[in-house]
């Protein structure tokens, strides 16, 4: 699986997407999974003690993929 991930030295990234708390200077933990075309399929913001999973990210991924057949709608579970 390809992945980008990046470094937001400025904060400027996360002060854009809603996840920098501006008093400590600290981003909260958030996941945006977008299509091919940058559209937003899915944001989730935890804050910084809440664990993340991974199985819960991949299945997201696979989520989006999936829906992206016409007519497809991704199940329950």
């Amino acid at each position: 699986m390809n992945i980008t991930r990046l470094s937001d030295l400025t904060q400027q990234i996360s002060r854009d997407c809603g996840v920098l708390r501006e008093g400590p200077g600290l981003a909260l933990r958030g996941l945006f999974v977008m299509d091919p075309n940058g559209v937003s399929k899915h944001v989730s913001v935890s804050d910084l003690p809440v664990g993340r999973s991974v199985g819960e990210t991949l299945r997201l991924v696979k989520a989006s993929q999936f829906v992206e057949v016409p007519g497809e709608v991704c199940p329950a579970n």
